[in-house]
């Protein structure tokens, strides 16, 4: 009697889950206003573009821009902490869609970062930078936020479309914003 042997072989490709979408108001379509969001700088030139045909996905998108020729930087930021479960040692993920029209002496960049109580910054985590002329293009940056004993007065994990330039020119939109937790 003949006996075949069949071995089976299995392939385990290794992948990190996220969990869904922390984000208030994540594609800027809820309300009138900036729902969810909060500027971080008071001279920040910031509109909600109802443009079904500019927006990336859904009807509006936000256009950031600088209007005072003095000021060099500013963005729209959202807290996430805590909300979802989101809590020390966790693995973060954000994504955003940015579209840019002749941008000059400026940047646009999604930020990731973890601040305590003092606003001291105990991590800070950037995508790319984009400048010029760009289609809607992803940014994507992740960040892991520090242990409970390393920095127990931590209580932001803020997400902000971020701009930075002097004397500059041009249009920033932002579309879609994506934060979610690793999955365990």
């Amino acid at each position: 009697m003949k006996r075949v042997a069949v071995h089976v072989l299995t392939v385990c490709i290794a992948t990190t889950a996220f969990a869904g979408n922390v984000m208030i108001n994540p594609g800027f379509e809820e309300g009138e206003d900036f729902d969810g969001w909060g500027d971080w700088n008071s001279h920040l030139n910031s509109r909600i573009v109802k443009h079904e045909e500019l927006a990336h996905t859904g009807k509006q998108c936000l256009e950031l821009n600088i209007d005072l020729p003095d000021q060099n930087y500013g963005g729209m930021v959202q807290n996430i902490w805590e909300r979802e479960g989101i809590t020390w040692g966790d693995t973060i993920e954000v994504s955003c869609w940015v579209r840019t029209e002749r941008l000059i002496n400026q940047e646009a960049y999604l930020l990731l970062e973890f601040i305590d109580d003092d606003w001291i910054s105990s991590g800070r985590y950037e995508s790319e930078h984009v400048t010029g002329t760009r289609q809607w293009t992803k940014l994507t940056t992740r960040g892991t936020i520090p242990g409970k004993i390393a920095e127990p007065y931590l209580n932001k994990v803020h997400v902000s479309l971020t701009i930075v330039g002097k004397k500059s020119t041009g249009r920033i939109y932002f579309d879609s914003v994506q934060a979610s937790k690793e999955n365990e």
